[in-house]
C-alpha cells in the first residue's frame, strides 16, 4: 500500500507542476470522492464533517451547502494568518469538494428512495 500511495503523490505532484490552482482542483476532486464515499456510507471522517452532517439532518439543509459553510467559515477565520491566495485556491477545494460530496450524498439518497419505493410497489417489508 506504501508503494502505492508514493506512486500516486508522485503523479499528482509532477502533474500539478507547482501550480497551486492545478493543486486545489485536483484536490477537491480526491478530498469530495474520499469524503463522499465515507457520507454515503453513512459516516463521517470527524471534524467540520460532523456538524456538517448534523445541519443537514436538523435543519434539512442540502449536505453541500453544510460542507461549503462549514469550510467557508474556517477559511474566512484563517485569513487573519494564511495569505489570501492561498484561501482562494482553498476556497476552490472546498467549492468542488463540496460539489462532489453532495453529488456523491444526493446518489445514496436516490437509491435509498428507488429501494423504498420498490418495497412498497411489492408489499414487502424491509427486513432490519
Amino acid at each position: 500500500l506504501n508503494r502505492y500511495t508514493k506512486t500516486i503523490f508522485g503523479m499528482c505532484s509532477s502533474m500539478c507542476g507547482g501550480s497551486p490552482v492545478l493543486a486545489a482542483l485536483v484536490g477537491g476532486l480526491f478530498v469530495g470522492i474520499g469524503v463522499g464515499l465515507v457520507v454515503r456510507a453513512g459516516g463521517a471522517t470527524g471534524g467540520d464533517d460532523v456538524l456538517a452532517l448534523v445541519l443537514n439532518k436538523l435543519a434539512g439543509v442540502k449536505i453541500e451547502k453544510c460542507y461549503f459553510f462549514t469550510d467557508f467559515v474556517v477559511l474566512v477565520l484563517s485569513l487573519s494568518y494564511i495569505p489570501a491566495l492561498k484561501i482562494a485556491c482553498s476556497l476552490l477545494t472546498v467549492t468542488i469538494s463540496s460539489y462532489i460530496i453532495g453529488k456523491m450524498y444526493q446518489g445514496e439518497e436516490n437509491a435509498d428512495l428507488k429501494e423504498e419505493t420498490n418495497l412498497k410497489q411489492t408489499g414487502r417489508k424491509e427486513l432490519v
